[in-house]
Formats: structure tokens, C-alpha cells, sequence
């Protein structure tokens, strides 16, 4: 059976069981987890980087499938996005592999984050750091998981990645073009560990591979003007109608909503465009208990919370849970106190 019949009747859901149905190939297979292992304990060094290569370019020829249902396991069991962004990045390398990308790369890579270190990573593996060379499976796979990111996503991947140049700057490291050419003559896999280390924006990443939607992502990012008039609108394919008052103003992504103001049309419109998300519940729950929202919206929020996928997806810690808890329990007592007081007023 080819890699492309594999890919069709394969389930993704179905992926979790890392052991071969044969039983063949399993010493590689256990060179491949034990290397993946040692990065997550330890960054590699050179030794362990010649490793690496010769493993997964072994496990390309004999079962290309298999590196990327450890990317899968990583991503969706133990929350170690760092190998997943890795192995996707040196799979995508071997043209056995490739046809596999479309199948994983959705259920993999869910943040623009990691999206972005995927083509980091690919860019210091392959000395490609034009990305003129990368191959079309990967770029088309990168262009359709940003039509998925939404502007709030893409708002607070840059300010981390700012937040992140700013902490260099203050311990006065070296600047984006020293470092990646000590990477590109370096040892990468030694300091792939290093959260800090950014080669490329959004704004890069998008130039790059010439994405153009959707169009009001890609022209905030690229810091474009808004239109000035109708006619420039039209052809910018903008959705919805052209606003008078943003003509010429330079585009920016919107706030997300966990830093913007909590009131109930804020709250009201995120229910309504289905971007409420588990962690975000979590984290505001009084506020939205103090909005005052309708039996019907808090009904919906109450199915996110109790729904197991929203859960298990959410990876929140058991303290996340025990805050929004004691959030309510105080709500809880100070509505108990409201209404003893009006009692008393009313007696």
C-alpha cells in the first residue's frame, strides 16, 4: 500500500499507539522516541545532533508515517509542542515524509507560535533561510493553517514575540541577524531549547510565502494603511463595508480578548462568533458571571466547560480549576449578601 492509501484510510483520531502493527522496524523506532526523550530532558548536543539526522532520515526511508504519530503523541499527550515543531521540520526534509503533512499538520501545529518555529526550524536544518527552497507541501500547509488563525491568535503571538525581543534587548544579547548567522554556522540543535531564540515575525513569514489571506490579517500584520476610499476597498477584498472613518489609518490586530475590556457586548459577541474558548472561560469566569447574560448564553458557556475535548484540549493545571472556583464561591457570597441586605431594607 503507497504512503498517499495510508494517508486516505488512516483516522487521525485513531494514532495514539506508537508500537507497529507487525512488530517490525521496532529498533529504530525506539532510537527515534529515546533521541526525542533526551531533548526533552536535555538539549542536544553535537552528538546527539548527528543522532538525530541519521535516525529520522533512517525512519523516513523505512516508515515515513511514523515520525510524525510521535509529533502527534507529543503534541496531544504529553504538551511538548518543542519536538513536535522539530519533527515536523526535519520530516518535512524527506520526500517520503511529505505526504503526510497535510494529514498532521492541522492536528499538530495549533498556534501561530508553533507554526512560526516550524519554519524556523526548517530554515536552520536546511541553511534555507530565504524559504525559497522549502518544499510545496510545507508552504502549502503553512498557508491554509493561517487562514485558520484568527486576528486575537495572531495579536498575541506578536506581542509575545516582542515581549520576547525586549527581554533580549535588556540583557543586551546579540541582534536577529548576529544570531541567526551563528546559527547557520553553529550547532543548532544545542540551543533549539531556547524559547527566546525568534529568526522570524509574522510579518517576515507572510512576505516569505506570499500569503494574502485573509486579506485583514495579512494587512494588519504587514502594517498597510486602511483604505481611503470605496473603489480601494473593493479591491483589497476586505469583508463587510468600508468605514469613512479608518480611511488612511494605519491597521493593527485587535486586542486580544483576554486583555480587552470585559463588559457584556464584549462577552455577547465572542459567544455569538464561537471564539469563547475553555482556557478563556477560566481565567474571567467571574467577570462573565458579573456580566449579566442570557439563560441561553450562559447555557453555552456551560457546555464548553463540561465538554471532556474542551478539557483534555484545554491542558489547563488543576490550579486553573481550584481559581475559577473560588471566583464563583466569592460571587456566590456576595450575591447571598446582596440579598440579605435588600431583605432588610425592604422589612
Amino acid at each position: 500500500m503507497s504512503p498517499v492509501e495510508r494517508q486516505s484510510d488512516s483516522d487521525i483520531s485513531a494514532l495514539y499507539n506508537l508500537k507497529s502493527k507487525t512488530g517490525e522496524h521496532f529498533t529504530f523506532k525506539c532510537s527515534v522516541l529515546s533521541i526525542a526523550l533526551e531533548s526533552i530532558i536535555n538539549r542536544l548536543g553535537k552528538e546527539s545532533e548527528g543522532r538525530l539526522i541519521t535516525v529520522i532520515g533512517d525512519c523516513s526511508r523505512q516508515d515515513p508515517e511514523f515520525l510524525f504519530k510521535i509529533a502527534f503523541y507529543c503534541h496531544k499527550h504529553l504538551n511538548i509542542q518543542k519536538i513536535t515543531n522539530l519533527l515536523f521540520s526535519s520530516a518535512c526534509l524527506y520526500a517520503e515524509c511529505r505526504v503526510f503533512l497535510t494529514k498532521y499538520f492541522d492536528a499538530c501545529i495549533s498556534s501561530p507560535m508553533d507554526w512560526i518555529k516550524v519554519v524556523e526550524y526548517y530554515a536552520l536544518l536546511s541553511n534555507d533561510f530565504s524559504l525559497n527552497k522549502m518544499p510545496n507541501a510545507l508552504k502549502r500547509c503553512m498557508i491554509s493553517k493561517f487562514t485558520k488563525f484568527s486576528p486575537y491568535d495572531l495579536a498575541q503571538c506578536r506581542r509575545k514575540i516582542r515581549a520576547e525581543c525586549a527581554s533580549e534587548c535588556e540583557m543586551g544579547s546579540k541582534t536577529a541577524g548576529d544570531k541567526a548567522v551563528d546559527y547557520r554556522y553553529g550547532n543548532f540543535l544545542s540551543v533549539q531549547g531556547d524559547k527566546s531564540a525568534n529568526i522570524f515575525t509574522l510579518k517576515d513569514i507572510v512576505r516569505k510565502l506570499h500569503i494574502r489571506k485573509p486579506a485583514f490579517s495579512v494587512m494588519c500584520i504587514l502594517e498597510k494603511k486602511y483604505p481611503s476610499n470605496f473603489d480601494d476597498f473593493i479591491h483589497t477584498n476586505l469583508d463587510g463595508d468600508w468605514d469613512a472613518s479608518k480611511a488612511g489609518l494605519r491597521m493593527k490586530l485587535p486586542n486580544h480578548p483576554k486583555s480587552a475590556l470585559k463588559n457584556v457586548s464584549t462577552w455577547r459577541n465572542l459567544i455569538a462568533c464561537g471564539e469563547l474558548g475553555h482556557e478563556i472561560i477560566l481565567q474571567n469566569i467571574e467577570s462573565i458571571l458579573d456580566s449579566h447574560l442570557s439563560e441561553a448564553e450562559h447555557e453555552i458557556i456551560l457546555q464548553i466547560l463540561s465538554k471532556q475535548e474542551s478539557v483534555i484540549e484545554g491542558r489547563q493545571l488543576p490550579i486553573a480549576y481550584l481559581k475559577a472556583y473560588i471566583s464563583v464561591e466569592k460571587l456566590k457570597d456576595k450575591f447571598s449578601l446582596n440579598t440579605y441586605l435588600q431583605e432588610l431594607k425592604s422589612k
